[in-house]
């Protein structure tokens, strides 16, 4: 499965290989002196972050990354003594008593009997914030012609900066010429448009509802995504996913209704961008980590962070944006 995105923290594409049992595998040996190769690694790692703590887990999660230093290392070997296999050696190795140990925390966790009540209640959640949702690209949408009408009229009795200052603060319009102005600003305005036609839906030939609360579902394959990763729309189709669809993780169970809301708007960035490099809407920054912050107007237009905060930040305010992100509080008021 290729993840195009994995909302909070960097996309990663992270294919796990597996035997027809669907059994996680690896070609080489993982770990101290192993070969550690970086898919192999990221197998690794995504299987360690799958077993819980009292059964020898890691605890923060490892960062799911190819690399095999001392965290990895040292993770492998306490799950091995914590396991009491035969050999405590920090080593994976392909069909060894380790990996086999690792494929069996994750089937147990699979069959866990109350997952199917969790992830009734992660979609039913994701439902419920669809109303916030919708508010909030409706908003945006309005703030964008508020600001367009400025830049066309100048201030006047009928228009203000506010609106066009506001859309500057998360896409930072500073310094661009008017007409350069009113293309990106009609680009901004178009993505929102097409997040409200996803999120509203529509009823198909067969009378099914297409996309609207119909787009979400949950992760197919738990503990293959990075432990940071709460949501995530596929790059293509395949191991269970397709790309028509929002994909929520065990990651987001136990958060509030404005996470939920939040990420969905991160993530209809991502479903409604196109494969062309001016109209992808990708992440080059993220509002978890600040850096966001950090980025230049072109950046800016085509991260879905940027979509997600100033539709958040007008609707709802920004002490709850803060209250999710605190790290932006570095953003101009």
């Amino acid at each position: 499965m290729r993840v195009k995105c994995d909302c909070e923290t960097r996309c990663t594409a992270l294919d796990l290989a597996r035997d027809p049992s669907g059994s996680a595998t690896i070609s080489a040996s993982v770990g101290l002196g192993g070969a550690n190769r970086a898919d192999d690694v990221r197998t690794v790692q995504s299987l360690l972050n799958d077993v819980k703590v009292e059964r020898g887990g890691p605890a923060p999660p490892l960062a799911v990354d190819g690399i095999a230093g001392p965290l990895t290392n040292g993770a492998i070997g306490k799950f091995q003594r914590k396991q009491e296999l035969p050999v405590a050696d920090s080593r994976v190795d392909p069909n060894g008593p380790t990996l086999q140990a690792l494929n069996s925390e994750r089937s147990n966790k699979a069959a866990d009997p109350d997952r199917k009540t969790r992830e009734a209640a992660r979609i039913a959640n994701a439902v419920a914030a669809m109303g916030d949702a919708k508010l909030a690209v409706d908003r945006a949408i309005g703030l964008v012609d508020a600001a367009v009408n400025f830049v066309m009229l100048g201030k006047s009795l009928t228009t203000s900066s506010e609106p066009f200052d506001f859309v500057s603060r998360h896409f930072k319009f500073e310094g661009l010429g008017r007409d350069r102005t009113l293309a990106d600003l009609g680009f901004i305005k178009t993505t929102y448009l097409r997040m409200r036609s996803v999120l509203r839906g529509r009823t198909g030939i067969t009378g099914t509802l297409i996309f609207g609360a119909n787009m979400f579902d949950v992760d197919p394959n738990p503990g293959t995504s990075p432990p940071q990763a709460k949501a995530y729309v596929p790059g293509d189709d395949g191991d269970g996913v397709v790309k028509s669809r929002i994909y929520w993780t065990d990651a987001i169970d136990g958060h509030p209704r404005d996470r939920f809301t939040y990420l969905t708007l991160h993530e209809l960035g991502h479903f409604v961008d196109e494969d062309d490099p001016s109209l992808e809407i990708v992440d080059h920054g993220y509002a978890f980590f600040g850096t966001v912050l950090k980025l230049n107007h072109n950046l800016r237009m085509h991260n879905a962070d940027n979509y997600a905060m100033m539709a958040f930040d007008r609707t709802f305010g920004r002490a709850r944006l803060l209250a999710l992100y605190p790290l932006l509080a570095a953003m101009p008021a």
